[in-house]
C-alpha cells in the first residue's frame, strides 16, 4: 500500500527477517510442515509465498493429499473472507 501511495514501506527493510522468524518458529525445517498442520495454517503460508518454490510445491502436494481424504472439502478460517 505504501508503494501505491508513493511512500516508503516501513516494513520492507525487515521483511526478510520477519519471514525468517516466521519460518523458524512455525515451519518444521525437516518436514516443511506448518505448525497447526491444518488447511488454515498451510493456506496462510502458501498465500504469502513464505516458502521456497520446491517447499511450497511439497506443501501443495500434502494439502492435495489431505483434501482427498476429506472428499475435496476446503475448510479454512479464511476461505470465505480471505482473512490472511
Amino acid at each position: 500500500m505504501s508503494r501505491v501511495l508513493g511512500l516508503d514501506d516501513p516494513y520492507l527493510a525487515g521483511s526478510e527477517e520477519i519471514r525468517a522468524a516466521l519460518l523458524r518458529n512455525f515451519v518444521d525445517a525437516d518436514t516443511g510442515e506448518v505448525a497447526g498442520a491444518c488447511q488454515t495454517s498451510d493456506g496462510c503460508v502458501a498465500f504469502h509465498h513464505l516458502l521456497k518454490p520446491q517447499e511450497e510445491a511439497r506443501l501443495m502436494e500434502r494439502r492435495q493429499s489431505a483434501s482427498r481424504k476429506t472428499a475435496g472439502t476446503l475448510i479454512t478460517a479464511f476461505s470465505a473472507r480471505n482473512m490472511c
